[in-house]
């Protein structure tokens, strides 16, 4: 099974069914469903995200994006990367009142990868900020009490061109570096 199914199975065996509350994914004005391409250009703003459907016994929410296609430095396969974290979402503010990490646009080098939206229910009420590298999103849940409630993934491509020799050779660089300092023992 490869890392692509692996963590789309994640996505879809961790949600919590039967709590009536989803998560709107919007680019440039325009709700995107669930697996829906956007344009690179048009993913490197911000997102509207926002929960539906949420009442008071819901509890409080976080809307968290991460990447589980990115390439990581430190050690070289594929990782988590955080791309947004909301917190304080709830039926009054369902967009919420805070952004622990901000949008960070995609930047992938050649290929398609997919960014994963979460709408997760937080038993504890207070959600610790996930690491911005190498991160493990499904270790991070469990930690932090979450609770998958809805899942939005969108896809971004990076077609050959300028960007993508840009971005593959600041990975690679980062990948050598990454290697170095493990085979240094630090």
């Amino acid at each position: 099974m490869g890392v692509r199914d692996q963590h789309a199975r994640f996505a879809r065996a961790g949600v919590t069914q039967g709590v009536g509350a989803s998560l709107s994914v919007r680019f440039a004005g325009r709700e995107v469903g669930d697996g829906e391409a956007v344009d690179l250009s048009c993913a490197a703003a911000a997102p509207e995200v926002a929960a539906r459907g949420l009442t008071a016994d819901t509890g409080p929410c976080v809307i968290y994006c991460y990447d589980p296609d990115a390439p990581c430095a430190a050690w070289p396969v594929l990782s988590d990367i955080p791309h947004l974290l909301v917190t304080g979402v709830t039926a009054a503010a369902p967009r919420g009142t805070a952004t622990p990490i901000a949008w960070l646009p995609p930047a992938p080098p050649l290929g398609v990868h997919r960014y994963v939206f979460l709408l997760c229910r937080s038993a504890a009420g207070a959600c610790p900020v996930p690491r911005r590298a190498c991160a493990d999103t499904a270790a991070w849940l469990r930690h932090s009490g979450l609770e998958v409630i809805d899942v939005v993934h969108i896809t971004v491509e990076r077609q050959w061109g300028p960007g993508a020799l840009a971005a593959g050779a600041v990975f690679t660089m980062a990948a050598v570096a990454g290697l170095a300092s493990l085979a240094q023992g630090s």
